[in-house]
């Protein structure tokens, strides 16, 4: 019954607690105890998350509120009809993303309330899923690679806000190159590959990086790279060369696609080309960000054999960062696709946790939380909110500490609350407790 008791308490926790500050007290237990259920962990994570993210005000003009219009355009929809938009033209209609929709709009009559928690839902499982590939069998932490991610850089908790499409074929991307090598057949790895370029078209440039990758570096032997000179010597051509094969080819589509303003492709191009703009300014200090020094870190400390995985992720990202800063074209595209990286780098860099003593990874969730959390309740805009700010009703609902999966349940399920008393605390603007949708 001993080992019962620390799941018992996490259930609690998630329970009573704001699921920020839930998963902050999870990664401290989790320093010291081995005894916590990580597929609890995952279900608490996901559903706190959604269900409070799901609670939030949210604006027509915004790209959460553009979501939920074109969701209850579909009502008159069908498969056939969706797919036939796609192929007339591919911009903005990838076809798996509004057959998901179309599913969900047909169970929910079309509910909003339903979409709005269904889809936050499956990012948040797929992102515990994927950081449960990331651990490798337990040889590293569930819960600090999960407090992690929200925490120590914010690019996940922003674009699971408002970006579903984009975080989505991120994730299912990331998931089947995680998977690539676990399987005997590779047909349901490639299949969760190439479905995220059917769900963002962002995710092409990635697709066409890891099939080259693949070809060059992947064998069936191990699922671990040797780090020597001949693959050092390998990768330093690659990088300029798929550059290079990336910068043609993309010319080569433009020179098609953009001299005619009636082919199917060309709303799409001229979205996401940006010829005759300037590139993302380049600055190197944005890269010395304890995120990139603990990414290079484990690279250092894991030179005997590095995860393929790994070792993809660092081609695109010098290959994503490139192009984004200094490709003239589909610089828009590029920066989409750089989500997916930001992801992939901040869940290695989390790996070099692994070589300090419990003492330090403790200290180093106690800062990142406290400085996170400062920031969370000083910073005058946060994005993930449509009228955010600190002093707004939506930012005190967000970090209303009390704010655990029992209120939220019930201000889902009764937003007026209208048999519950709301809690007001001086200082805190619009007060914790937010009685408004």
């Amino acid at each position: 019954m001993r080992y019962h008791y620390p799941n018992i308490m996490i259930v609690l926790i998630f329970v009573l607690f704001n699921p920020l500050y839930a998963l902050a007290i999870t990664a401290f237990f989790s320093v010291f105890t081995k005894q916590i259920s990580n597929l609890l962990i995952a279900v608490l994570y996901a559903l706190s998350f959604s269900i409070l993210l799901s609670n939030q005000e949210f604006l027509t003009n915004t790209d959460l509120g553009q979501y939920i219009e074109m969701y209850q355009r579909l009502n008159n929809e069908t498969l056939l009809s969706i797919f036939k938009k796609y192929l007339s033209n591919p911009n903005g209609r990838e076809f798996i993303w509004f057959w998901y929709s179309l599913f969900v709009g047909k169970l929910s009559g079309f509910s909003s309330e339903v979409y709005l928690l269904t889809t936050y839902f499956i990012i948040y499982s797929l992102s515990a899923y994927l950081v449960h590939l990331v651990c490798e069998n337990r040889r590293y932490n569930f819960p600090i690679m999960l407090f992690s991610l929200i925490f120590l850089e914010v690019t996940f908790l922003v674009t699971s806000y408002d970006l579903w499409r984009n975080l989505a074929a991120s994730l299912i991307l990331l998931i089947g190159i995680m998977r690539y090598n676990s399987f005997n057949s590779k047909l349901t790895s490639r299949f969760l590959i190439y479905s995220s370029a059917l769900i963002h078209t962002s995710m092409l440039p990635c697709v066409a990086v890891f099939e080259l990758y693949a070809l060059f570096f992947i064998s069936n032997k191990n699922k671990d790279l040797l780090i020597n000179y001949l693959l050092i010597i390998k990768i330093t051509l690659f990088i300029p060369l798929l550059i290079l094969l990336l910068i043609n080819v993309q010319q080569l589509l433009i020179d098609i696609v953009m001299v005619d303003t009636n082919h199917p492709l060309y709303r799409g191009f001229d979205k996401y080309s940006t010829q005759n703009k300037s590139a993302n300014p380049f600055a190197f200090s944005s890269y010395i960000r304890p995120i990139f020094l603990m990414f290079a870190a484990y690279f250092v400390f894991n030179l005997k054999k590095i995860n393929k995985f790994d070792v993809y992720i660092l081609i695109l990202f010098i290959i994503l960062e490139y192009m984004s800063h200094f490709s003239v074209a589909f610089t828009f595209l590029y920066s989409r696709a750089t989500i997916l990286i930001n992801i992939g780098v901040l869940l290695i860099a989390t790996k070099v946790l692994k070589i300090f003593d419990h003492i330090y990874i403790f200290v180093f969730i106690l800062i990142i939380f406290a400085i996170r959390m400062y920031l969370f309740y000083t910073s005058p805009e946060l994005y993930f909110f449509e009228e955010g700010g600190a002093r707004s009703p939506e930012m005190s609902q967000f970090l209303n500490p009390i704010n655990g999966l029992l209120s939220s349940i019930f201000y889902f399920y009764n937003p007026s609350f209208d048999s519950f008393q709301c809690i007001s605390i001086p200082g805190a603007g619009a007060g914790f407790w937010s009685c408004r949708l």
